[in-house]
């Protein structure tokens, strides 16, 4: 166990739990040890609290027994796992992005501070804005959606067994990376692939909008969908022949379409631009409004493009 540190750790690749001191802790705690258990990772947990006054030392040293015992309780229902912990006095989207660098992973529970919108947590949008490996925000898992009879709950034309299944949010750029990410996360929890495409509305009639009509493995025809992403989803079929993969087209806007596709599924993969400024509009609605985890990947960069850059909301430089 590390003493507090003026720095921003540097940290070996694994998984890594965000922790805020807080009881959405513990779940967090369990999501992490099976993210790990599932790569074959050790979990690093990472708890930032920034200095508050003379008496931090003392203060952390005693939350960071507590932690580390709570930790150790935790991880005994996991056999195997090799668990850490480290109690830094680095502002906490800071450290974040740091551990970035060399993660396999980050997993961060949202607790939306006092006064904030619901489900808006400004750290979890900080870290999932500059993070340098892909973000698991695990939301909790909300459930009890009707079924519509045609897979999965809530929304016609998505074929998804009721015990969920990977939804993956996608346009036509950097699409092979995406998909690869999210047919990997998929294999790991044994379950298909929803590859969801969002063309302009002709008739908005919902959050949702409409999709085309069910039918395993088919692809809708036209449909506002680019060649370039028909041909990556082939690919993807080609490279995992034992993985259901199935193509469907989303008329409305994305944010509020993979929303709705959230209530039905396990899991929610996006991918994130490495670009200047906010987050796009999808990508924060479904960060914060998601009905199951989100998974946000950090694409590769165009050729010639220029690095990424751009402020913390905090106002620290990402590292």
């Amino acid at each position: 166990m590390t003493e507090p540190a003026d720095a921003a750790p540097a940290l070996p690749a694994g998984v890594v739990l965000g922790l805020t001191g807080t009881p959405a802790d513990e779940p967090g705690l369990r999501t992490a040890l099976t993210e790990a258990r599932r790569r074959g990772l050790p979990l690093h947990l990472l708890w930032p609290c920034p200095p508050a006054g003379h008496a931090v030392r003392t203060v952390g040293r005693r939350a960071e027994a507590r932690y580390l015992e709570r930790v150790r309780s935790v991880a005994a229902a996991v056999p195997g796992s090799t668990v850490t912990a480290e109690l830094t006095t680095v502002a906490p989207a800071r450290a974040l992005v740091a551990a970035s660098r060399t993660a396999g992973l980050l997993v961060l529970r949202p607790h939306a501070p006092s006064g904030a919108p619901p489900g808006y947590d400004p750290v979890v949008r900080d870290v999932v804005c500059h993070a340098r490996c892909p973000v698991l925000v695990d939301r909790t898992r909300r459930d009890g959606c009707p079924t519509d009879g045609h897979g999965l709950r809530g929304v016609p034309g998505a074929p998804a067994e009721d015990t969920g299944g990977v939804v993956v949010g996608v346009d036509d750029g950097a699409a092979d990376h995406l998909l690869t990410a999210a047919a990997a996360e998929a294999r790991r929890r044994g379950t298909s692939l929803l590859v969801v495409h969002a063309a302009p509305a002709r008739q908005a009639s919902g959050p949702a909008a409409r999709l085309s009509p069910p039918g395993p493995g088919r692809r809708p025809a036209g449909a506002g969908t680019g060649r370039g992403l028909a041909d990556a989803v082939d690919r993807l079929r080609g490279h995992h022949p034992g993985l259901r993969v199935d193509l469907r087209v989303v008329e409305g806007a994305p944010g509020g379409a993979l929303t709705a596709l959230s209530r039905g599924a396990d899991l929610v993969v996006l991918g994130r631009a490495r670009r200047t400024g906010p987050l796009r509009r999808t990508t924060g609605a479904v960060v914060d409004r998601a009905a199951c985890p989100v998974l946000v990947v950090p694409l590769p960069p165009p050729e010639g493009g220029p690095p990424p850059s751009g402020r913390l909301l905090s106002g620290a430089e990402p590292r």
